[in-house]
């Protein structure tokens, strides 16, 4: 039933909607409770079941207008409403798989939401670090585990792992953070396989050689990086230098081989030297004012460059791609 009222509140207009609803009556409640017209609720809602079996929940609040004519209106507060916890039956265990696919850290309630016909599947076991009973808010039959859900577990996986190596004289460790000062290839090297975290720039004086498979360099502050890190250093590989790397094939950086910040303006320059310098894989400095590919006569070959002003120069040979 619409109803319309006017400033006292009183009805003046009284009409019956329907839309396919079916056999089962719309239930309603105000304020959180049971509705009785007269006391003027706040808030209402109208839960309505079509032919279909298909639901749907209108919602409304009154509106009070200060005057007649008047343009300010003020919406009330919608009051606060108790929902009974949803619950559902978890199987505690003292220890659940370690490659748990779920694995939720919060210890409070409704750690996890399902609304408006969402649904979860887990495949596989899910770790929850809550043990309140509402730790699930939405339906029971919202969330699917093939595995084992244990409640009560907020380790953090992998939080034994140890934190990647921080190296701050500039010279070639192995995968790991560069820190203060930039990782310098002053003799010839092979960078092992990994991941190599540049805070301050990576450079190869000419006359320098190096060779990696399997890497990726990002040229900026990793995630643990110190409040002074600025990670504006430079990606250099200078002229009469040779360098033969090869980005990952596999994992979150498959084909990256210079990840530049996005936040770094820096220019980076891949001169190369008389030998051909291979690189495959992608070299993403979307924010670098200028990318350097070859001067002087260089021959380079790189799988692909994302950025904004790319430059040759000195009869160099480039090629981009596979």
């Amino acid at each position: 039933v619409r109803r319309a009222c006017d400033p006292s509140g009183q009805i003046v207009d009284e009409s019956t909607v329907s839309r396919n609803v079916g056999v089962v009556l719309p239930a309603a409640t105000c304020d959180g409770g049971t509705c009785v017209p007269a006391s003027s609720p706040r808030r209402v809602e109208l839960v309505v079941t079509e032919t279909s079996g298909f639901a749907f929940k209108l919602i409304g609040f009154r509106r009070a207008v200060a005057g007649a004519g008047s343009a300010t209106t003020t919406i009330p507060t919608p009051p606060t409403t108790t929902v009974p916890p949803t619950t559902v039956a978890a199987t505690t265990t003292t220890s659940p798989s370690a490659s748990a696919r779920l694995v939720v850290l919060m210890s409070g309630p409704k750690v996890i939401t399902l609304s408006g016909g969402s649904t979860l599947t887990v495949q596989g076991d899910a770790r929850i670090g809550s043990t309140a009973p509402d730790w699930l808010n939405g339906p029971a039959s919202a969330l699917s585990v093939t595995g084992v859900t244990t409640t009560g577990t907020a380790a953090t996986p992998g939080a034994t792992m140890s934190r990647p190596p921080v190296y701050t004289d500039g010279n070639y460790h192995g995968p790991g953070v560069y820190r203060g000062k930039a990782l310098t290839i002053d003799t010839p090297t092979t960078l092992a396989a990994g991941i190599y975290i540049l805070e301050n720039g990576f450079t190869v004086p000419g006359g320098n050689r190096v060779t990696g498979t399997n890497v990726m360099l990002f040229n900026g502050c990793g995630v643990n990086a110190p409040p002074e890190c600025a990670g504006k250093g430079k990606i250099t590989i200078s002229g009469g230098s040779t360098a033969d790397l090869t980005a990952p094939t596999s994992g979150p950086y498959a084909g990256i081989l210079f990840f530049q910040d996005r936040s770094n303006t820096q220019v980076v320059t891949i001169s190369g030297g008389s030998l051909v310098t291979a690189l495959s894989g992608a070299l993403y400095a979307s924010n670098s004012s200028k990318i350097t590919l070859g001067s002087g006569g260089s021959d380079l070959s790189i799988s692909q460059v994302v950025g904004q002003v790319v430059e040759a120069s000195g009869g160099s040979h480039i090629t981009v791609g596979p």
